[in-house]
């Protein structure tokens, strides 16, 4: 056996560039795996602690307003574990650090310790006096610490509270401004006062309006949420709801499960390309050794011998790997966890190596391996040692390709053999073209999340939404109030909407959503399908969102049973004229009058929609925040702004970091090619040589196989570039969003300059080698 070992150590020190090449794939697999699955495990430690630190509630009640006396009575309903009567208000930043209005949430203190606040400066506001904690995101973007001061508008009322504290809660991890779809921590905040201090300002002396619930051990949800609805009817509530409707808890969950998909996916494209890889070299490296093998046989050395040296010889590689992969998962790890932080608020949240985790993906790893190199073994072992030591027979060429005449007589003697070698080795070159088209793929695929957000952010901001300012009103109001602000300067048109929360139920299936409403036709709200042509809202009935379909159960042609969650709580059924496939949210659609009438309501609108000058929009925005009744104006363009500063630079660190990582992958596959190649057509390049072709001529051949490999590959790898996006973009589908198949021109250019990079760079390699090759020794060389 020590003779196998000095030939394994002899084969890896001959052909280290080629491994440490495989060595590299196997290492990126294994970085992905470490790194997406400690980071996906720490986040949700960190959750959970923070959950548990600070008491998140099991259940939420919103309603309009009850006395302070009816808490006992909820408290002592079954199930029931503790509550938490509380206030909240919206308001309007009306300060001059914001270039423009924000919006506030109050919430009251949490005194009691439900739905606490962590603290990372400051303290809890006092009772007497206006104070307030802000939430930690929203002090570090204004750099704001205790002693400043905010000025708010709230109830009709301006003040001044003095900034004591900053801390995040788990009820706010993410937290919208009203109308917003996304988070924006420049713009919008929560902040915490004093409860009596926030009853005082909202007009809720001796009242609440909201309630938090936790259960008591073995209380099932949907009893408690039963008898919490017909306790708080009479006090306006709009349905009480778990954790798994509570906003900021859903926008965590969608997190972790695109998470949960990432550290699936990722690492199995990488590490099955490593065993492709492993397969393709080990293969060809078995029949290139095909003399040796036959003279180990006739020395006495088995088939398990053998096969255990070429699996040593794979595992070797592995373990090289191996170890760069956990080094380069940890640096991975390390920078992701700093891009999540900004998103995911949990207080001593850091990056750890999940050891579970770990060590399966470095199993799966070693089986990748161990099954790419068992498989390139299997022509070794069947092979007797007095045939195995004859060389091969020489391949029978016959014309397999038949080209036609006007090209044949147009290339010259290289082409032709380049064409025969490639047509007379189909599933060689097939193989080859293959790995080259994975590698193309995968860079072309790196830069699919990039592209679909950025379409999603356009197709949403700039062709459904054409308004320049959105309106949201506290309260339903009367469509009065909307042609009023025609008469403001710089208003070119005013549309109203009308919103409503309900809940859709079929049979067992229910979903909490909104029924959206706005007047047709409208220049300012346009539904589009996925080939971007307008979708008119039914003269009777509602549109609906393809995944919420899913989710109820729906079809068009069924019909939902409606139950309104504020006001009268009327309940009705609703057909479902069709369906939208968009990918923000899941929501139900239907015309603004239609809405009236099933309401029994005369004009009442939840916001409105308007189209000011470019110079007066600054202006008009200030102004609508300042009047009583507003609980948010948002401009598009600046919600687009907010989005890229929030998301934007985060998500193209992740994409160059996927960029290298793709472009090192396809720097590896396509220098293991034309180092197979080339160890390949060694001899044969030398007899050219020798029958006196110049060193150029022997380049061309090799230089123009490898290009017109890397040319088949280019296509090849485009569409499975489009083909890995489109399976991730269904498996991340979600309630929240859905990602668009979309990879914008640059990727695909990026993946065809990317893999043809690779080739030159490859090809210069080998033309180097071919430069240096001894022409005796190669044509002598048994191996």
């Amino acid at each position: 056996m020590r003779t196998l070992h000095h030939k394994l150590l002899h084969d890896l020190a001959s052909h280290r560039a080629q491994y440490l090449a495989i060595a590299l794939v196997i290492a990126i697999g294994i970085a992905a795996q470490v790194a997406s699955g400690g980071l996906l495990v720490s986040l949700q430690e960190a959750r959970s602690d923070f959950y548990v630190a600070q008491r998140f509630a099991d259940l939420f009640a919103p309603l309009k307003r009850a006395p302070d006396s009816a808490a006992a009575g909820i408290a002592a309903l079954p199930g029931v574990h503790e509550i938490q009567p509380r206030v909240l208000a919206a308001g309007i930043i009306s300060d001059s650090r914001l270039s423009e209005p924000g919006s506030v949430l109050l919430v009251s203190w949490p005194a009691d310790g439900l739905n606490g606040v962590d603290l990372s400066e400051g303290r809890s506001p006092s009772a007497g006096v206006a104070e307030i904690v802000v939430s930690s995101a929203f002090a570090e973007a204004w750099r704001l610490h205790p002693g400043d001061r905010l000025r708010m508008i709230v109830n009709g009322r301006v003040i001044d509270p003095v900034i004591v504290g900053a801390g995040d809660s788990p009820e706010f991890v993410y937290s919208m401004a009203p109308g917003d779809l996304l988070p924006d921590y420049r713009r919008h905040t929560v902040a915490w006062m004093e409860h009596r201090e926030l009853a005082a300002l909202a007009g809720l002396e001796g009242a609440f309006n909201d309630l938090t619930v936790t259960l008591a051990p073995g209380a099932a949800a949907g009893d408690v949420i039963s008898a919490l609805d017909r306790r708080l009817a009479a006090y306006g509530a709009t349905g009480a709801y778990g954790r798994d409707q509570q906003l900021s808890d859903r926008f965590i969950e969608n997190e972790f499960d695109e998470l949960e998909v990432h550290t699936t996916v990722v690492p199995f494209i990488f590490l099955g390309s490593a065993a492709f890889l492993l397969h393709l070299v080990l293969t060809r490296r078995v029949r290139r050794e095909r003399e040796i093998i036959g003279m180990l046989k006739a020395f006495g050395y088995g088939n398990i011998a053998i096969g255990t040296h070429y699996l040593l010889l794979g595992l070797a590689i592995y373990a090289i790997g191996a170890a760069a992969g956990v080094a380069l998962g940890l640096w991975l790890g390390n920078l992701l966890a700093g891009l999540y932080v900004d998103f995911f608020r949990f207080p001593g949240f850091h990056f750890a190596v999940d050891p579970a985790k770990s060590a399966a993906g470095l199993l799966v790893a070693a089986a990748a391996v161990a099954s790419g190199t068992l498989a390139g073994l299997a022509s070794a072992v069947r092979l007797p040692p007095a045939e195995a030591m004859r060389p091969p027979a020489p391949p029978l060429y016959h014309r397999v390709l038949s080209l036609p005449p006007a090209i044949r007589h147009r290339i010259g003697l290289a082409e032709r053999m380049i064409i025969r070698h490639l047509a007379h080795g189909p599933v060689r070159t097939a193989l080859t073209v293959t790995g080259l088209a994975v590698a193309c793929g995968l860079v072309a695929f790196s830069g699919f999340q990039r592209d679909a957000i950025d379409y999603m952010t356009r197709f949403h901001f700039e062709l459904q939404d054409r308004s320049d300012l959105a309106l949201t009103f506290v309260e339903p109001t009367s469509g009065r109030s909307v042609h009023e602000l025609l008469r403001e300067p710089g208003v070119l048109s005013v549309e109203p909407v009308r919103n409503v929360a309900v809940t859709l139920r079929r049979g067992h299936a229910s979903y909490r959503t909104a029924l959206e409403s706005w007047p047709v036709p409208s220049r300012m709200r346009q539904l589009l399908d996925r080939d971007e042509l307008p979708v008119e809202l039914p003269v009777t009935g509602m549109l609906l969102s393809s995944q919420l379909a899913r989710i109820l159960g729906v079809r068009p042609g069924d019909a939902l049973r409606v139950e309104v969650m504020e006001g009268r709580r009327q309940r009705f059924d609703l057909t479902v004229a069709g369906l939208l496939d968009d990918y923000l949210g899941v929501g139900a659609y239907l015309r603004i009058d239609q809405l009236h009438h099933l309401l029994d309501e005369q004009d009442a609108v939840s916001g409105a929609l308007l189209t000011v000058q470019a110079s007066q929009r600054p202006a008009m925005q200030a102004r609508l925040a300042q009047l009583p009744r507003v609980a948010g104006v948002s401009r598009r363009d600046l919600r687009v702004e907010s989005f890229n500063e929030t998301f934007g630079q985060s998500l193209l660190i992740v994409a160059f970091v996927f960029l290298v990582i793709a472009g090192t992958l396809a720097f590896a596959m396509v220098f293991n090619a034309a180092r197979t190649v080339f160890d390949e057509r060694r001899r044969e390049l030398a007899t050219m040589r020798v029958l006196g072709m110049t060193r150029s001529e022997t380049g061309y051949i090799l230089v123009a196989e490898l290009a017109l490999i890397t040319l088949l590959a280019v296509p090849l790898g485009l569409a499975l570039g489009y083909g890995l996006a489109a399976v991730l973009a269904r498996a991340m589908q979600s309630e929240l969003f859905r990602l668009p198949v979309i990879l914008e021109p640059e990727s695909y250019v990026r993946a065809t300059l990317t893999l043809f990079a690779a080739a030159a760079l490859s090809m210069a390699w080998a033309a180097w080698d071919l430069a240096r090759l001894d022409v005796k020794e190669a044509l002598s060389a048994r191996d």
